[in-house]
């Protein structure tokens, strides 16, 4: 039985005991059963998306897509004991990788709660925030370029982290270790595992893990934070190692409507022996801003991303404009987004500049 399977029924078996048990059944964003010892909660996002893709070079293409169906389980058990599962249905290339995220967290303490099992790794705010919070249906190109893994939807790993806030909620940090193979992986195919540190400073109060703040707050807030993270690769014994040692800082400001994104990203990448130089850095960043009017609940929103590499001429841009309408605050949306991506040559993988548009609808129920 593999992974999902696995998670599948245990969360199975979680409702059916709910559901045995006397409490009281509640609609809140999703199915809520609550006793006095055990609350779950229940929850599905279906996306559904238009993309259409125009190469400088070569041929136009268009298609629908079911971008993601995720049904996920919130619950805490005895007050301190909390729990998630999520899985996505529509992740086709390997039926193991549906399980997105199962873990579980000790909160007695908010200053050093424990969590363990599989999810994301607090490394870069647009990576961390749910795809359904996203004001963009695609992230930028610095957050898909700074995963730690070439072809992960995110930064989901799987290990044990202390995580943290003050009771004034002023400042919060998380330190972890992790497999660094990314999810439902029982193999490490890596010499040492992934290290991810993460301090952040909040100094008017909780900043929420959105990219929208649909109460359009009177009052600014402000969010500062930095992370690092460290894994080697390869094998020891015939020093093929390579060291990854990547830091981001993040800077979110919103006020009434205003929201305010930025990331700046360095990676500094180790070379096997034999390579060309000892080691190679890449740098990166966007800036993100989105407007939300009141009634009705439409926000326009632009970005600016840039992936600066160390070799000449390998250098990628992105500009892109959206707008987004809500309904029900954030419970469905429709997005639109239309992006200008333009690469500098490449001999190994040349990548051709292309301009794309995209739509999406999406429903949390």
């Amino acid at each position: 039985m593999n992974r999902f399977s696995t998670g599948m029924c245990v969360a199975l078996a979680v409702a059916c005991a709910a559901t045995s048990a006397s409490g009281e059944w509640r609609y809140d964003g999703g199915l809520v059963f609550a006793t006095e010892d055990v609350e779950i909660k229940l929850t599905n996002r279906a996306q559904v998306s238009y993309t259409a893709r125009d190469p400088d070079l070569g041929d136009s293409s268009e298609f629908f897509d079911v971008s993601r169906f995720q049904v996920r389980l919130d619950g805490v058990v005895k007050q301190h004991w909390k729990f998630a599962i999520q899985a996505n249905f529509t992740d086709t290339r390997n039926s193991s990788r549906s399980l997105e995220d199962a873990y579980f967290m000790y909160s007695k303490r908010p200053l050093a709660q424990l969590w363990l099992g599989q999810g994301k790794t607090w490394f870069g705010r647009q990576d961390t925030v749910s795809s359904g919070d996203q004001q963009f249906v695609v992230r930028s190109i610095a957050t898909q370029e700074f995963r730690h893994r070439d072809g992960a939807q995110d930064n989901r790993d799987v290990g044990v982290a202390i995580v943290g806030r003050n009771r004034a909620e002023t400042y919060g940090y998380s330190v972890g270790v992790y497999n660094g193979n990314g999810i439902n992986q029982e193999l490490k195919d890596n010499t040492d595992y992934m290290a991810v540190a993460r301090l952040e400073i909040t100094p008017f109060g909780p900043v929420a893990l959105t990219e929208t703040d649909p109460s359009r707050r009177d009052k600014g807030r402000l969010l500062v934070a930095v992370a690092a993270r460290a894994v080697t690769e390869g094998t020891e014994a015939i020093e093929e190692e390579t060291r990854d040692s990547t830091a981001v800082l993040e800077v979110v400001y919103r006020i009434h409507g205003l929201n305010l994104t930025a990331e700046f990203f360095t990676r500094s990448e180790d070379l096997p022996l034999g390579a060309s130089g000892d080691e190679e850095d890449t740098d990166g960043w966007y800036l993100q801003g989105g407007w939300l009017f009141g009634k009705p609940r439409i926000e326009v929103v632009g970005r600016y991303s840039e992936v600066l590499r160390e070799a000449a001429d390998s250098d990628d841009t992105e500009v892109s404009i959206g707008a987004n309408w809500y309904f029900s605050e954030l419970q469905a949306k429709v997005q639109f987004q239309a992006s200008r991506l333009e690469y500098e040559g490449d001999p190994v993988s040349p990548r051709i500049d292309e301009d794309r548009l995209v739509a999406q609808f999406q429903m949390t129920f």
